[in-house]
């Protein structure tokens, strides 16, 4: 069965018992440990029988490398070796660590925040099919210690649930580590699948409810600097904080030019609706405000609201006409110009042509593309190309 809702998640793995989890964005994945990635190595469909070699060797050496960072925040203030490890794990080295979490809904965070057009998984590991790392072995032992699967009893895993507090990440994911195999074998993992088309809706129900975002996952500047990186989404509202406290702590027309740059910035965005609530707020501080009128114009344009559009047009012209100077004669033909857009946009071509020869006329500059195909503005074609060096 395919999970759609959290609820149904939450009454699906009730019935695993005292449990960690896992969640992964594509269900075909399996469950192995980012070292056997880095060498490319594809763990055996049977249950391993013994570490290899290698991931002992390569966990001696990660560890020993990582101390020469010592005096990295990460690193200042881990107790042991196992510490050293987690801290590497979740700053993205590939280690011999499985990374689970003690919260099933961090589990469904992962599950869906990657990879839109897979269906996810969600594995739950009862804790009675591991070996419990205690705090007291945390500490004393050496991290290759829990590679070695001599001293395990039945071969389980071991599983380590740090009881102190980690600075960054393996806190604010409740992490807990599976260690001690390449893979996790099939068999001792539940498996609960997430609809593909759930995803969006799970991830805004895990932000609104649960306050679970990739913000309160990853608090470190680390994760800060890689929730910004020209691959993630980005939430636009975030931007308008800095133009709202502009806003606010102006007064008189400084005022109203912060509230009309709010609305270009949105527009920019293409979130014209939010836009035209700023540019109404801006009037509302100045009625007269020609610029608030035009550029609620064009946003009004972008969502179709032709007759509004023609309105705040007819309303900024209004408001030029009148006044002298060279300025309200140039600002006369920019609303001409979009009325005449407005009026072609909403299917009026000959009226539209109309205005806009009008603002052409009162010196409005324009210019075409060399097919003629389209108006660009306000650079000439020849803008459009590179500078080259002179001979």
């Amino acid at each position: 069965m395919k999970i759609l809702t959290i609820a149904g998640l939450l009454e699906d793995i009730r019935r695993c018992g005292e449990a960690v989890y896992r969640g992964q964005a594509n269900a075909e994945w399996r469950v192995d440990c980012s070292a056997a990635r880095r060498f490319d190595i594809r763990p055996t469909i049977e249950p391993p029988t013994a570490v290899p070699h290698w991931l002992l060797a390569y966990t001696a050496d990660l560890v020993r490398g990582a101390k020469q960072h010592a005096a990295c925040p990460e690193l200042r203030e881990c107790q042991s070796e196992l510490e050293i490890l987690a801290q590497l794990q979740h700053h993205g080295a590939a280690t011999g660590l499985i990374d689970f979490t003690k919260r099933p809904l961090v589990a469904l965070w992962f599950a869906c925040s990657e990879r839109p057009t897979d269906d996810g998984a969600v594995y739950v590991l009862p804790r009675s099919e591991t070996r419990v790392i205690t705090e007291s072995e945390a500490l004393t032992r050496s991290a290759p210690a829990f590679f070695y699967r001599g001293d395990q009893v039945h071969g389980k895993p071991y599983l380590w649930c740090p009881r102190r507090v980690l600075p960054g990440r393996p806190t604010s994911q409740a992490s807990a580590f599976v260690m001690g195999v390449v893979s996790l074998w099939p068999k001792l993992l539940w498996k609960v699948m997430i609809d593909k088309r759930s995803k969006p809706a799970l991830l805004e129900e895990l932000r609104a409810k649960h306050d679970i975002t990739e913000d309160t996952l990853f608090p470190d500047f680390a994760g800060y600097a890689h929730m910004n990186s020209s691959s993630k989404p980005f939430n636009a509202e975030r931007l308008m904080h800095f133009w709202k406290e502009r806003a606010e702590s102006f007064l008189g027309e400084s005022r109203v030019r912060a509230s009309l740059d709010r609305g270009i910035a949105l527009c920019e965005l293409g979130e014209y609706r939010q836009a035209v609530q700023c540019f109404t707020d801006a009037m509302s501080l100045n009625a007269k405000s020609v610029a608030a009128h035009i550029y609620r114009s064009r946003a009004k344009i972008q969502l179709k609201d032709y007759e509004g559009a023609l309105e705040d047009c007819d309303t900024a012209i209004e408001l030029l006409e009148g006044r002298g100077g060279r300025s309200a004669h140039e600002r006369i033909a920019d609303a001409y110009w979009q009325k005449g857009v407005t009026l072609r946009r909403s299917g009026q071509d000959e009226q539209g042509q109309f205005y806009m020869r009008r603002a052409l006329e009162m010196g409005v500059e324009m210019y075409r593309t060399p097919t003629e195909e389209q108006l660009l503005s306000p650079y000439p074609p020849s803008y459009l190309n590179y500078r080259t060096r002179s001979p």
